[in-house]
This record gives C-alpha cells, structure tokens and sequence, in this order.
C-alpha cells in the first residue's frame, strides 16, 4: 500500500492509495513511418503505461498504419481526425473501448481504406466486411455520420 503524506500550513493528510496521474503521450510525425513503429514500441515499453497515444500527422504522404496490436484501450484504439488517404491494413485491434473511429471533411468521408485488419469485437464469425463508423464534416460545424469498411477482415489475430 503506498502512502504520500502531504504538508499544507499547518494541517498533514495521509493520502492513501491514490491513483496514479493518466498520462497522454502525444508523438508529431511527417513522412517518418519507418521511424514511428520505433517510437510507439519505445512509449509502450515504458514501466508507467500512458493512458492514451496520440499521433499528430499533418499531411504527409505515406500515411499507413500496419502491423500493429492496439489493445485494452479505454478510449479508441484509433482514431483519426482530419486525416484521409491513410491505409490501415495487417493490425489486431483487440478489447479497446470503440475499436476505431474517424472525424474526416464530408467529401472525404471515403478516403480512409481498412483492409484485412483483425477486430476482436466480432462475435460471429468474420464472414461479412467490418462497418467502421465515424463523422464526415459538412461546412466544418455539421458533423454528419458516415462509415468507412474493413471489406476483408481477418478471421483471427495476427502474431505481431
């Protein structure tokens, strides 16, 4: 059991079993997918865990996410705002809150492409594609729902 005691003025109070602090980790990137695999392993290999990952990229051109095992997140194990002509394929999203999402400009609602990507919240047998859901922004203020697909999911994790 962790004790803190803490000093103000003239009064002491034993905290007692407090909760560790919830860290984001925000990591910027353009054009360096070679080097982001590195730096998410580096985060994650880390003895205190951060509550979330963030992955600021603005525009670059070789935006895929593959072969990664997003897990046990509270939040999404994805999500992507404001960026489209990514490729998500070969990666495991397994027991995260909401699996994926995407907040994207209306007209590019469809940009996003999934492909062979492992969900754990399939309860059935993957026979039909993963419907991945997310906003499209209409004059930026009019979030309007939308879906992108997952048209060949994996039927069982892959060992990553």
């Amino acid at each position: 059991m962790n004790h803190v005691r803490a000093e103000t003025s003239s009064k002491s109070h034993n905290i007692i079993d407090q909760k560790p602090p919830r860290v984001s980790v925000i990591i910027p990137t353009y054009n360096r997918k070679e080097l982001l695999t590195r730096s998410l392993e580096s985060v994650l290999s880390q003895t205190f865990k951060p509550f979330e990952i963030i992955l600021v990229d603005n525009g670059s051109n070789d935006n895929s996410i593959t072969d990664n095992h997003i897990s046990d997140n509270g939040n999404y194990g994805v999500a992507i705002s404001y960026g489209f002509y990514n490729e998500l394929f070969g990666n495991n999203f397994v027991y995260n809150r909401r699996n994926a999402d995407f907040e994207v400009p209306f007209s590019q609602r469809k940009s996003n492409t999934w492909n062979e990507n492992y969900w754990s919240d399939a309860y059935l047998p993957r026979i039909l594609p993963k419907f991945i859901f997310g906003v499209g922004l209409f004059l930026i203020f009019y979030p309007i729902p939308c879906f992108n697909v997952d048209w060949n999911p994996a039927t069982k994790p892959y060992i990553i």
